[in-house]
């Protein structure tokens, strides 16, 4: 499959990368890929099989290409330096990577074999992507249901690209699938940069697969799990780059902050904290490279969201609204009651059990 060269020949490319990062470059890139070839299409009306078929062969000749210039290179590097050696995974190792494949295994099982079917997916997710096919290109078209329109459309750009590639939705739900992977994967790199063994990254990778909602959301064709990829793949970077700062890190984090703002909006809100952090620390070590590197960033952001903001701004006269009051996601509430409302209902959501008396008694406290 053309989807799985052009990802190979990207690994292929990054081979001077370390191994479990270079996971993240490849799939930063070629999502930024994806939007990019995405939006310019769109703008000469040409979002079809064909053409979406000659961007990716010309990726994946270039990727090549770029591979195998460096690979000398990296044969010199590696004849300079010794290779690490990794201790065999111990017995506890083995068990928790085992339980990680059983649940992947099996939601992948589920995600091949079960069409979507859930609201969301069948109101918007997919209609969106169907009028994209039909008109060739990701303008705006006439609907009543408007969430179609001004909802951040990343997820559905990597739909898209799939149905045109296969002609068929049936690979739909392997995009919050390989987002729970590469989620799982991400957290377990945080865990190695916050100081976890390689058994607690184990354990945190597991924490990630065994998500009662994430198993539901890795299943279906929602953007829940496409934004704590990316959210996941900031937060890594912001660590890396305290760690170690460099010019690479920033790659990372623009690139993620920006994917994940073009995902959806809960990004901007989840992202803030560590934007704000590593905002700090820029400024303190770096002086003005840091202005630089804050300038980078919001560049990249704003180059990627650009052409998505201008239609929504084309249509409602704002970034951030949704239209009228009936497709507006503002708080219109902002008091005591309502907030203590909210948590007490979000905290009988999220105490289930398997015991349904025990629900209801939790949901009547």
């Amino acid at each position: 499959m053309l989807i799985l060269l052009a990802i190979l020949a990207l690994w292929f490319a990054l081979q001077r990368s370390l191994w479990r990062e270079r996971f993240l470059w490849v799939g930063l890139i070629f999502e930024v890929l994806v939007v990019l070839s995405t939006e310019a299409l769109s703008a000469l009306d040409r979002v079809d099989s064909a053409h979406v078929q000659g961007c990716w062969i010309g990726v994946v000749v270039m990727a090549l290409a770029c591979g195998l210039r460096m690979r000398r290179r990296q044969q010199e590097i590696n004849s300079s330096v010794p290779e690490r050696s990794t201790s065999p995974l111990t017995r506890e190792e083995i068990v928790l990577a085992c339980g990680i494949a059983l649940v992947v295994v099996l939601t992948l099982v589920m995600a091949l074999r079960s069409p979507p079917n859930n609201g969301d997916s069948m109101t918007y997710h997919l209609p969106r992507v169907m009028h994209w096919r039909q008109n060739h290109n990701v303008g705006f078209y006439p609907t009543y249901i408007l969430r179609q329109l001004f909802l951040a459309p990343f997820a559905e750009y990597t739909l898209l690209h799939l149905q045109l590639l296969v002609d068929c939705d049936r690979w739909a739900n392997l995009v919050q699938w390989s987002a729970m992977v590469g989620s799982a994967w991400a957290v377990a790199l945080i865990a190695m940069r916050l100081g976890a063994t390689r058994l607690g990254q184990w354990i945190a990778a597991l924490a990630v697969v065994t998500l009662r909602m994430g198993v539901l959301q890795a299943t279906s064709t929602q953007t829940d799990y496409v934004v704590t990829l990316w959210l996941a793949f900031w937060v890594y970077f912001c660590l890396r780059w305290q760690q170690q700062p460099d010019w690479m890190s920033v790659a990372g984090m623009a690139a993620s902050l920006a994917l994940a703002i073009m995902t959806k909006a809960t990004a901007y809100f989840y992202a803030a904290p560590f934007g704000i952090w590593v905002a700090f620390l820029m400024l303190w070590r770096w002086r003005w490279r840091g202005v630089a590197a804050l300038a980078v960033i919001g560049l990249v952001v704003v180059l990627i969201n650009a052409p998505f903001w201008a239609r929504v701004y084309a249509l409602l006269g704002s970034f951030v609204s949704g239209g009228s009051r009936d497709y507006s996601y503002q708080i219109h509430g902002l008091d005591l009651p309502a907030l203590l409302s909210n948590v007490l209902r979000n905290l009988g959501l999220h105490l289930g059990t398997t015991s349904p008396e025990l629900n209801e008694a939790l949901m009547r406290l």
